[in-house]
């Protein structure tokens, strides 16, 4: 009885972990649960990471919006007529391109949702194809614009005479194109590398979260684009 009630008191005394190894050893691999195992959660935080870098690019854009309302609201004339002198038809083109790549995006993003990642790079690679299209376009105009004299500096005329403000509509102009224009080439980066990634040996690199961020990235894009639109080629009405 002694020896029995001794050896109690010692099982008793002992760590746990002696009186019962097996609930503290170390999980297997397949026993481990990451951080953010939940897809729900994963998608969750990536969509909020975006948000706030969108936030941050919302600001960004919407300072060159406050400066264009100010120099317009200065020069009204000189935008008006800078305005005329732009090419409506390629930014136009540019506006369809940009709106079928988002369309495209958006079919990639639920494929990726629906767990089909052989869907997602041909929509992914037309994004691709449609943004480079844009930047095409883009440097099409610049370069008419450049041989028509439209570029800021040293005698600067809009159709043979000085327009106050008109210089300043178009220093804007490129400014503001040029920053979409590297977002967009950012997007493009993105979609490629994502698109590869879903036809690799780990398409899991190409999930429905990261999927569903360069959506939103690409929206952002388009959206900014919708915006500068109007703003640099529907200043003053065209005959």
């Amino acid at each position: 009885m002694n020896t029995a009630a001794t050896a109690a008191d010692a099982d008793a005394d002992a760590p746990r972990y002696m009186a019962h190894p097996e609930a503290f050893a170390p999980l297997g691999n397949a026993e481990r649960t990451p951080r953010h195992a939940d897809a729900q959660l994963r998608q969750g935080t990536a969509r909020l990471g975006m948000w706030v870098f969108l936030a941050g690019e919302v600001l960004f854009f919407g300072a060159l919006l406050v400066a264009y309302g100010v120099l317009r609201t200065r020069w009204p004339e000189g935008f008006a007529a800078a305005s005329l002198n732009t090419h409506v038809g390629l930014g136009t083109l540019n506006t369809a391109l940009l709106l079928t790549s988002s369309f495209a995006v958006a079919v990639a993003a639920e494929a990726s949702e629906c767990h089909r990642p052989r869907d997602v790079a041909p929509w992914l690679g037309l994004a691709v194809a449609l943004g480079l299209a844009f930047l095409a376009v883009k440097a099409m105009e610049y370069r008419k614009e450049w041989l028509e004299g439209l570029f800021p500096g040293p005698g600067f005329r809009i159709d043979g005479r000085v327009v106050a403000g008109a210089e300043l509509f178009f220093a804007w102009y490129y400014i503001a194109t040029a920053l979409h224009s590297l977002h967009l080439a950012v997007g493009i980066l993105l979609c490629a590398g994502f698109a590869l990634a879903s036809r690799s040996r780990h398409p899991e690199r190409a999930g429905a979260p990261r999927i569903h961020a360069v959506a939103l990235y690409w929206h952002f894009v388009d959206i900014v684009w919708i915006v500068l639109y109007p703003l640099i080629y529907l200043v003053a009405p065209r005959s």
